[in-house]
């Protein structure tokens, strides 16, 4: 997969979500959007509903299956989860080390 496919796989992650939460509540679907963290938008249950949903499209869409919420993720210093374009590069950096 190249970034901008999964960038666009978060995207549509975060339309299904929004879909769950009040109006004013919505997530922009841009790079920028904090997801987690200082100012992030989701408390834990939503952002493991969306890692969730972004690891089941990652797999269906690359025929590889990637665990994105693990005690990698936790341990490093800045979470990879705290915007979309660092939860993209996290989700390609998973998926090169699964073809390697």
């Amino acid at each position: 997969m190249t970034r901008e496919e999964v960038i666009d796989t978060v995207y549509q992650a975060i339309e299904r979500l929004n879909m769950m939460r009040e109006p004013q509540d919505q997530l922009s679907c841009r790079e920028d959007t904090r997801l987690y963290g200082r100012q992030g938008s989701l408390d834990s249950l939503s952002l493991v509903a969306l890692v969730l949903d972004v690891e089941e499209a990652v797999g269906e869409q690359s025929d590889t299956m990637i665990a994105l919420a693990d005690e990698r993720a936790l341990a490093q210093s800045r979470t990879p989860f705290r915007d979309v374009g660092s939860f993209a590069d996290y989700v390609l950096t998973r998926l090169q080390e699964a073809a390697a």
